[in-house]
């Protein structure tokens, strides 16, 4: 596994058990609409590990990365795509649409 993986890991983990991670509008209008609360959110970030399927890919509008990751929760799989800055900012919280396309 790249050391990558860890390293996202490791930092997104640290932002999300402290609160120190931001939602952009779209990523909290999706996660309303799947019925989960900003701690929810925050403790399934807290919780992720390397099964969570991360990738990233870079930014079009800068240098910067964005993590994917596909969470598995009990009855929902997630799709989040985070950036990870001086805090973390969640881009994206909805359902992961290739598990539900299978």
């Amino acid at each position: 596994m790249p050391t990558w993986v860890f390293r996202a890991l490791i930092r997104l983990r640290g932002l999300a058990a402290s609160g120190r991670l931001r939602f952009t509008d779209k990523a909290l209008a999706e996660m309303l609409a799947l019925g989960l609360s900003r701690g929810d959110v925050l403790l399934i970030l807290a919780d992720l590990s390397p099964s969570a399927e991360p990738t990233r890919t870079r930014s079009s509008h800068g240098p910067e990365w964005m993590y994917e990751f596909r969470p598995k929760t009990p009855g929902l799989s997630l799709y989040l795509k985070v950036v990870l800055r001086h805090e973390g900012v969640l881009i994206s919280c909805h359902e992961d649409q290739t598990e539900a396309e299978g």
